[in-house]
């Protein structure tokens, strides 16, 4: 591949990686904000949380407590999915966290000495990594999504048994 299609690549699929960890990072906080409701609900309802806290091993009282599990970890999920990764290249010149383990004045140093080809060189690495973390947000999101429209699913078959 010549170096101007490589860069080329480069920038698409840097903006497509891009915009789809953002996408994830929304999707999982929408996520998030259902699983933390539909807790919130559980817990705040009187009918649900009396047979969820009741002693007696009641239907309603496993489906609100499976509920109760699943948005939990529905949660967790999404929170997993939106957590920062910070773990890439030690000795990138683009990978945020290496660049801010230099100084000014070596980063300056080091970008000047650099050729085209290492920069090019760099900066796949930095999107191959990027690309890692895509594919491990993805897993998460859509454990999330999961998790929640089970929970939903259960706590809507508990509300109509309450």
């Amino acid at each position: 591949m010549r170096n101007e299609d490589q860069v080329a690549f480069a920038d698409f699929l840097e903006g497509t990686v891009r915009e789809t960890i953002s996408l994830a990072d929304t999707k999982s906080g929408v996520v998030l904000a259902a699983a933390a409701a539909g807790l919130g609900f559980i817990l705040s309802n009187g009918s649900i949380s009396n047979a969820l806290f009741d002693q007696k091993e009641t239907f309603v009282g496993m489906l609100s407590l499976g509920a109760l599990i699943v948005f939990s970890l529905a949660a967790g999920a999404s929170f997993m999915a939106i957590f920062p990764r910070t773990k890439g290249p030690k000795l990138s010149l683009v990978a945020f966290g290496s660049v801010s383990q230099f100084t000014q004045d070596r980063y300056l140093e080091e970008l000047v000495s650099v050729t085209e080809d290492e920069y090019r060189e760099h900066r796949i690495r930095h999107l191959h990594n990027h690309c890692g973390i895509c594919a491990k947000k993805f897993v998460w999101l859509r454990a999330s999504m999961l998790g929640a429209a089970s929970g939903y699913i259960l706590l809507s078959v508990s509300v109509l048994y309450a």
